[in-house]
């Protein structure tokens, strides 16, 4: 079953992206789960932001965290 979580607000600066890149890496990572990530600001911050995640990198520190 499809899940629906949105991460808003109208102020800048408040972690919107950060929250929302990591929430997304999470679940397709560590959790197996196939994301779908629709940034509506017109800057399109996000998107750029996800572009330059190194996915290997990331896949190391999950492991990491999780052998301790």
């Amino acid at each position: 079953m499809a899940k629906l979580v949105s991460v808003v607000g109208q102020k800048g600066g408040c972690g919107k992206t950060s929250t929302l890149i990591i929430m997304a890496s999470m679940l397709a990572y560590e959790y197996k789960k196939k994301v779908l990530v629709l940034d509506c600001d017109t800057i399109q911050q996000t998107i750029s932001k996800l572009r330059e995640l190194d996915l290997q990198s990331l896949e190391r520190k999950v492991e990491k965290n999780e052998n301790g």
